[in-house]
């Protein structure tokens, strides 16, 4: 029978521990760095959208159904172009179950 003594003990202990600190140095210089860890996070340049005109991405669909782009681009043929009136509706309490709604001009409230 073999007996353990305490060098055997120490020697295993060293040993178990030079393996842990070897492992984990080997496994660190394989993870990238912090700032290439938050890089990565971000997208590249030729991951992000670009902005498209709705008339690019409406026409093709609509040529489909037989709707010519031009109408779609604004142009007026010289026609005047008629201005949108934007409003907001304010409610007003007349009473405790009453009140009033009013419509005010856009326009009129950036003035104020």
């Amino acid at each position: 029978m073999v007996a353990i003594t305490k060098s055997m003990v120490v020697l295993s202990a060293l040993t178990a521990a030079g393996l842990i600190v070897t492992l984990e140095t080997m496994l660190r210089a394989q993870e990238p760095s912090a700032a290439v860890q938050v890089n990565e996070r971000f997208p590249r340049t030729d991951e992000t959208f670009r902005p498209v005109t709705m008339i690019h991405f409406v026409a093709p669909k609509l040529a489909d159904q037989g709707v010519k782009a031009d109408r779609l681009s604004g142009a007026t043929d010289g026609a005047v172009v008629r201005q949108v009136s934007r409003v907001i509706t304010i409610e007003r309490r007349i009473g405790t179950n009453t009140s009033e709604l009013m419509r005010l001009p856009l326009a009129d409230l950036a003035q104020r």
